[in-house]
């Protein structure tokens, strides 16, 4: 997914509207005299992309012009984005109009009012571009922010005006200006497919997985604790189970498995007094099943008190919610019928014939909770009285649980043998109490053999995710796919016969973001070649070297590119075919011939793909060239069209309306 450029549009205070147009997937040449506008359409381009700041100069095309526009060609659809020009004593506006559909038509300057934020632009233009959530985290040590690929990273790579095509110094649009050079370091990478799409995802999932590691680990590391100290108070306990009669054999465990098994056994045991006194005590035993039972009773009635509370809460919370949006439904006075069919507007108080949507919702709303707040009122009185009940069960039940107690103490004092069995049960009872908390701190065995086998796992996948995300794997991608670009630049330097291409192959150097010839003698950069010529030849092949990749690659990168005059070089700055066609030699018209058919043949190779903007002086008679001119901007014809240009600031065909060419 991503885009190319159908038209270039201006709109004056009047509403005329001045468009170029555009055909995608092909070569599109603008051919003229200097001062004609020629190198704003990249200014202008730039802008409606999402530029901070309008880089056109002050002048008669400002002053003419209320708005610039173009209309993009979406994968699926057309994008039109409207930028207001900004006045003398601004850099920029926030005035901004989008649209997005399936065959957008330019809209007139009337339709043109602000519908989105200068900050949602250029994520909507990114998205347009097909760009996806990425993220570069630079290493560690190093203090600069991580920093997300967007529209303005990927623009670094669409635009080449006049001065940037020719410098020996830098490569890509905007690389002189301060961030920018460690910008393109950083997003690069993403753009060419070095870190993929699902970046941010393996990101995410490593952290996630490091997080439940690290809580797992924590988890056997305690358990192994208990397990390395609990051996010995196993054995402790045992011992006190034997002492007061558990039965428990005299062996010593051989682990801290087998005590805790041993231990378990014991936790599942009961201290039956009432049978020991069946024989010698009947009333006693009879006391002791009674108190028994009374003790579950007493547990069974807490529990339903809790229950009960727990639900007259829940109530008591949906009843302080709903009072409060019934509140303030009511608050509103628009849910009043109205005698006849006539209703009035909650807010302008005119009659309308029929009650509007929401209110009927929000009136439906209000007499839905009145409903369920009479429901709710009528049955917490009834919640209140349970309670009630059950309290009154619970102290009938502590009652008669002091009875018993006072019966089986007074026994006690008149019977010997069952004052034994009595404390010989009390004492039994707190061992296995202490016995069943200790072993509810003791994980289950087969839990920590289910924590070493989480624990591995996890691992496994982190090693692999760590492995994935790799700067060492994202950098040995990043040189296989360079190396391969120099491969394709190397070529097509050999058809332009640029210095150095005959046998020296060349590379793109990351670091110093320039191309390299590398040569017996060492590496050549762009910069210690001479010529312009040279230099051109080296900033068209590199461009395309890296939009093939974007192409083939489906990367999300516009599908244009715009050259500024790329035949500068070849002719004098006031060039003019039409005046002077023998003003240049023939071997500058081979070169310029051969330059141009590399740039057609290359647009060719991309089946309609890719989009080639130019603007030029020169004017080739080739019927391949002829078929390629959009506009011919002579005799009068410019950007800005000439009468918008007349009354305070009257044009002749030599007026300069952009302050540049």
């Amino acid at each position: 997914m991503s885009f190319q450029i159908r038209d270039i549009v201006l709109y004056n205070v009047n509403g005329d509207i001045r468009s170029v147009s555009l055909e995608p997937g092909k070569v599109n040449i603008i051919t003229g005299k200097s001062k004609t506008g020629k190198t704003a359409l990249v200014e202008v381009i730039d802008y409606c992309l999402g530029s901070g700041d309008c880089s056109i100069p002050q002048g008669p095309m400002r002053q003419a012009v209320a708005w610039f526009a173009i209309r993009l060609q979406l994968a699926e659809g057309q994008l039109f984005v409207a930028r207001r020009v900004p006045k003398a004593t601004e850099k920029t506006t926030s005035e901004i109009y989008l649209e997005i559909g399936g065959d957008v038509s330019i809209p007139p300057l009337s339709a043109l009012r602000s519908n989105i934020a200068f900050e949602a632009l250029r994520p909507a233009l990114s998205k347009a571009a097909g760009i996806g959530e990425n993220l570069h985290v630079p290493p560690e040590g190093q203090t600069r922010l991580p920093l997300e690929a967007n529209i303005r990273h990927a623009l670094h790579y669409c635009f080449q005006p006049q001065y940037e095509i020719i410098s020996p110094k830098i490569l890509f649009h905007n690389q002189s200006e301060d961030f920018v050079p460690q910008a393109i370091k950083d997003t690069l990478p993403y753009f060419l497919g070095a870190v993929t799409d699902d970046h941010i995802a393996k990101r995410n999932e490593l952290r996630r997985l490091s997080a439940a590691l690290r809580q797992k680990e924590a988890k056997l590391q305690e358990s192994e604790a208990l397990r390395g100290d609990g051996l010995g108070r196993a054995v402790s306990f045992i011992a006190e189970a034997r002492d007061v009669g558990l039965g428990v054999s005299a062996d010593t465990p051989p682990s801290f498995d087998a005590a805790i098994e041993i231990l378990r056994g014991l936790s599942e045991s009961t201290v039956d007094v009432a049978s020991d006194l069946e024989a010698t005590a009947g009333a006693a035993a009879e006391l002791l099943r009674e108190k028994e039972a009374l003790i579950r009773s007493q547990r069974r009635i807490k529990e339903q008190i809790a229950a009960i509370q727990s639900l007259a809460y829940d109530e008591q919370g949906y009843t302080r919610e709903a009072t409060e949006q019934v509140s303030r439904l009511r608050a509103i006075d628009m849910f009043k019928p109205e005698d006849g069919a006539s209703h009035k507007c909650p807010l302008c108080q005119s009659n309308v014939t029929e009650l509007i949507p929401p209110a009927a919702a929000l009136r439906g709303s209000l007499q839905h909770l009145t409903q369920q707040l009479a429901i709710v009122s009528t049955g917490a009185p009834r919640l209140e009285s349970a309670i009630e009940r059950l309290r009154t069960a619970a102290v009938e039940v502590k009652q008669k649980l002091g009875v018993n107690r006072d019966k089986l103490e007074a026994l006690r004092g008149t019977d010997e043998r069952l004052d034994q069995l009595l404390d010989q049960a009390s004492r039994r009872a707190h061992v296995l109490g202490r016995i069943s908390l200790y072993l509810e701190s003791v994980p289950e065995a087969e839990d920590t053999g289910g924590l070493k086998s989480s624990i591995a796992t996890l691992q496994r996948g982190i090693s692999r995710l760590k492995e994935e995300l790799s700067d060492e794997q994202t950098k040995q991608t990043l040189d296989s796919f360079l190396n391969l670009i120099g491969k394709t630049m190397s070529e097509w330097a050999s058809r332009l016969e640029l210095e150095h291409s005959s046998d020296n192959p060349l590379r793109f150097d990351l670091s110093r973001l320039t191309i390299v010839a590398d040569t017996l003698d060492g590496p050549v950069p762009m910069n210690q070649m001479g010529s312009g010529e040279n230099w051109v030849g080296h900033h068209i092949i590199g461009h395309f070297a890296f939009h093939d990749w974007f192409t083939r690659k489906n990367r999300p990168v516009p599908r244009f590119l715009f050259l500024d005059q790329p035949s500068q070089v070849y002719f004098p700055a006031e060039f003019d075919p039409e005046e002077s066609p023998n003003e240049v030699s023939d071997s500058d018209w081979t070169a310029v011939t051969r330059m141009f058919r590399l740039i057609f043949d290359f647009v060719d190779s991309l089946d309609g793909k890719f989009q080639l903007i130019i603007t030029e002086h020169a004017d080739l008679k080739e019927p391949w060239y002829q078929d390629a001119v959009r506009e011919r901007w002579r005799r009068g014809v410019k950007l800005v069209p000439t009468e918008w240009l007349a009354g305070e600031h009257p044009a002749s065909e030599d007026t300069d309306v952009t302050g540049q060419d």
